[in-house]
């Protein structure tokens, strides 16, 4: 089994490219949800209890998605697809369990909006 970069004909354009796509992707799937628990928590935003298991399913899915990307860095040099897989498969666990949770969610969040537009 080769290393990605192999495919990539270790070419250092794409190679540097790769990783600097997918490291910004993963910062960012890092930061927008730390960015949004501290504005919350400055305006003392109290989560109500039926909420904090969807946020949570969705923190999960951010921080699976977000480590996705790092491991896509590393396939670079390390030729871990098997490792890879499992983890895609925990992605999309992760993110069934956040649809799971925001499909019931939805009709409230639809008639929240229309309350606030009228």
């Amino acid at each position: 089994m080769f290393e990605h970069g192999f495919c990539l004909l270790w070419n250092q354009n794409l190679i540097v490219g790769s990783v600097l796509t997918n490291g910004a992707i993963a910062l960012t799937y890092y930061l927008i949800p730390l960015i949004l628990y501290t504005v919350a928590a400055a305006a003392n935003v109290k989560i109500p209890k039926s909420y904090r298991n969807t946020l949570l399913a969705f923190a999960c899915f951010i921080f699976f998605c977000g480590t996705g990307h790092l491991i896509d860095i590393a396939l670079i040099w390390l030729p871990w697809y098997w490792f890879k897989t499992i983890w895609d498969g925990l992605t999309a666990v992760a993110n069934v369990v956040a649809l799971f949770y925001l499909l019931p969610m939805a009709r409230r969040f639809i008639d929240f909006v229309h309350m606030e537009t009228k």
